[in-house]
Order: C-alpha cells, then structure tokens, then sequence
C-alpha cells in the first residue's frame, strides 16, 4: 500500500467506502483501474480482491438477510417472528419472541412502520421496524437503533 501526500496524488483516485469480512467500514482510495491504492486496514484483513469487489459495488452491503427483509415486507398484524439482535449495550442480546401489533405510514416521507411488543413482555418496551427504501429496514428498541438482526 502506498501512502499519498499531496492533493495532485489523490486527484488520480476515487474515495470509496468499503466492509472488510467483520463488518467493519473503511474508507479507502482506489486507482481508477480499480485497484487498492492506500488505506488503514493491515495487509491480512483485507485483500486486493475483497476491496476491488466492494470499490465495483458487486458486494451486497446491507446487513439483514434478504430473506428477512422480503418477509417483512408482507407483515401483517398478528404475524409472529423470532429475533436475535444487537445493540450499543450488549452484542448479542438472546432471542425475543415478537408480534406485529400495527403497521402504518408515518412523517413526511411516508415511511413505513411496523410496531412490535414482546410475547414474553407484554407491557415492555416495543420494537419498531423502518422501511429504509430499496428493500432494506431499520429496527430500534424503544428509541434506540438495534443491528445485526437475525431470525431465529
């Protein structure tokens, strides 16, 4: 990897943000053939091969499943659904048993929500899940962002 010093240098390159294998985002300069140029990763983590791929867009970046995000695309209320999470406080919160109580459209850009409660927990906190666009959706606890949902 070559470390660039002057603005002429980086004026031959294109920024772009790539996810090495842990999920961990990157920005990094690529030549405009493609190839890595400079960036923070150690030379292990992160192949020429990984990063041209991601630099070309070829690689999916969301997080969820597909198969996840299809499926909440047709919730109803009362549908059911098994989770696992992460969150801020703890990486791998144990599976919540969850039930769409209502679905609407909600703010100024029509976004798409679905609300949660816990089967084990009625009366605690609800879950929410977003529709961001282009198939993909965000989910929160209460007010705060939860990550790396997976269905049980």
């Amino acid at each position: 990897m070559v470390k660039l010093n002057t603005m002429k240098d980086k004026s031959k390159l294109v920024r772009k943000v790539i996810t090495n294998s842990k999920g961990h985002k990157q920005t990094v300069w690529v030549r405009q053939d493609g190839l890595l140029t400079t960036g923070m990763y150690p030379k292990d983590s992160l192949n020429e091969s990984d990063a041209q791929k991601q630099a070309d867009g070829s690689v999916d970046k969301t997080k969820q499943p597909q198969d996840l995000n299809a499926k909440l695309d047709g919730f109803k209320r009362g549908d059911k659904i098994s989770i696992t999470y992460g969150s801020g406080i703890r990486a791998d919160h144990p599976p919540k048993n969850l039930e769409v109580v209502s679905r609407n459209v909600v703010g100024k850009n029509k976004v798409d929500k679905i609300t949660f409660k816990n089967t084990d927990n009625p009366k605690g906190v609800r879950f929410y899940a977003y529709n961001r666009g282009n198939g993909r959706w965000g989910f929160a606890m209460g007010d705060m962002a939860i990550s790396n949902i997976k269905e049980v």
